[in-house]
């Protein structure tokens, strides 16, 4: 994460003097023993070129938080871990995303979710925000939400999971038990 931020703030995901720079998330959540998972990974496109694609930390909702505003609140808090902890690089960070690329769950309501940066940064970190950006209507406002019916694109659950050391011995024994099915 901190080789991440260093890459927002001097590194090559910044926002370039010439060209632009366009983010693209996937994200999907996914109930498991009362809790909510969300993975989203991220696409870096500078100047139209795809830089790099990133898995962004794995948050898990606590029962009966899974509104678009709880998600919304867990993906602000992803980015945040991922290119904070300045307010103009989060804002700049906002602005740049395009789309949401989401199954049609709750998920699907974050492309036109208000702008609750301001309740959210009190409430996480009580920290009182005064900045133009949030005078804006939406949280994300030049991002659209494109549904994605296959799954194949927006398999970011797994991805995240993969990532973590304890889910890797998990997946392994649940290939071992399963290997005698025919799928």
């Amino acid at each position: 994460m901190l080789i991440h931020r260093e890459k927002f703030a001097e590194g090559e995901y910044r926002q370039p003097s010439s060209g632009t720079r366009a983010l693209f998330i996937y994200t999907d959540s996914s109930p498991s023993k009362g809790r909510e998972v969300l993975g989203t990974v991220m696409d870096v496109f500078i100047g139209g070129s795809l830089l790099r694609t990133m898995t962004l930390p794995c948050t898990v909702l606590a029962h009966g938080y899974s509104s678009a505003y709880d998600k919304t609140s867990a993906v602000l808090l992803q980015l945040w871990l991922t290119c904070g902890p300045e307010l103009t690089r989060v804002i700049s960070v906002l602005s740049d995303i395009r789309c949401f690329c989401t199954d049609f769950g709750v998920e699907s309501l974050l492309a036109d979710m208000k702008n609750i940066f301001a309740d959210w940064a009190w409430k996480q970190h009580r920290l009182r925000i005064d900045h133009p950006f949030l005078c804006g209507n939406y949280i994300f406002p030049l991002c659209v939400h494109i549904p994605d019916w296959s799954r194949l694109v927006s398999n970011c659950l797994q991805r995240s999971l993969a990532t973590l050391m304890l889910w890797v011995p998990y997946l392994e024994k649940s290939c071992e038990t399963c290997a005698d099915f025919c799928v």
